[in-house]
């Protein structure tokens, strides 16, 4: 994912800006109106889900195949809701954010 300042430098306003994965820097970008959005692969939980393979595969009761885990498109109007859980991601947020009443902090 690029800088998004070379669009503005060129003086362009009309350049939409996306990431992918949710990760830390993408979603303080989304909140201070920088990036227009992101999908949010969930990492905290994907990590979750991936051990939870890894001892059902170590106690031979994984039944194979394949394991989904969530994606969210994150934007302005939710991107407080996961810098809200810094618990939750890799490197904590740098920034302060108005968290929603039902979010972790």
């Amino acid at each position: 994912m690029g800088p998004p300042w070379p669009p503005k430098a060129l003086g362009r306003e009309d350049v939409l800006i996306f990431g992918n994965d949710g990760d830390t820097t993408g979603l303080e970008e989304i909140a201070a109106g920088r990036w227009t959005a992101t999908v949010n692969t969930t990492p905290y939980l994907m990590g979750q889900v991936a051990l939870q393979v890894t001892l059902d595969c170590l106690n031979e009761e994984f039944p194979g195949g394949w394991v989904e885990t969530p994606t969210v498109i994150v934007d302005e109007e939710n991107a407080p809701e996961f810098l809200c859980e810094p618990e939750k991601l890799f490197p904590r947020p740098e920034g302060e954010y108005e968290c929603p009443e039902d979010s972790g902090s």
